[in-house]
């Protein structure tokens, strides 16, 4: 016996703009930390003399692995694959023919990807 699973996410417009502006803020602070941190590592003229301001900094290179921005990025991925998990749940409640249901299977394969 399946129980049906109910869905129910508040989007009003005022939640929306509120996380719509709280992701762009969090990207301008990734891209703001990775160009201070290009420009600390071009200035330096040797890294173990570099003051310990140096691992702060690190931690927005996208180009290098367990740090704050390879998290963050990945978080991003995430997000978007439970999104799409959503929008699959709600395609097919909406669906009312089988091609449709099996159209909206698509929602499946981004969320895999």
């Amino acid at each position: 016996m399946m129980r049906e699973i109910l869905v129910s996410i508040d989007l009003s417009s005022k939640r929306v703009r509120i996380a719509i502006a709280t992701i762009a803020l969090l990207n301008l602070c990734m891209l703001v930390g990775m160009r201070l941190f290009m420009n600390y590592y071009r200035n330096l003229a040797s890294w173990e003399e570099a003051s310990p301001l140096k691992y702060f900094y690190t931690q927005f290179n996208f180009a290098t692995e367990n740090v704050v921005a390879s998290w963050y990025s990945s978080m991003l991925l995430l997000l978007v694959s439970v999104m799409a998990v959503l929008c699959l749940v709600a395609d097919e409640k909406r669906c009312q023919s089988r091609h449709e249901r099996r159209l909206s299977r698509g929602w499946l394969l981004i969320a895999l990807l």
